[in-house]
């Protein structure tokens, strides 16, 4: 397969972006932070919703 550049392109924007990629959030910490308080529960998750990108953060 070919390495393929397309000069004329079209650029996208960030709403277009984030339809591409589903929208889904990620809901878990990045690094953990053992001497902060910390707001994740007991999976790692800092946000339970259906949006989430991980299954084990939806409710």
């Amino acid at each position: 397969m070919k390495k393929q550049n397309l000069h004329e392109a079209k650029k996208l924007t960030k709403h277009q972006l984030k339809s591409i990629s589903g929208g889904l959030l990620n809901c878990m910490m990045l690094v953990p932070c053992p001497p902060c308080e910390s707001t994740a529960d007991a999976n790692g998750c800092t946000l339970i919703s259906p949006h989430c990108g991980q299954k084990i953060c939806r409710p």
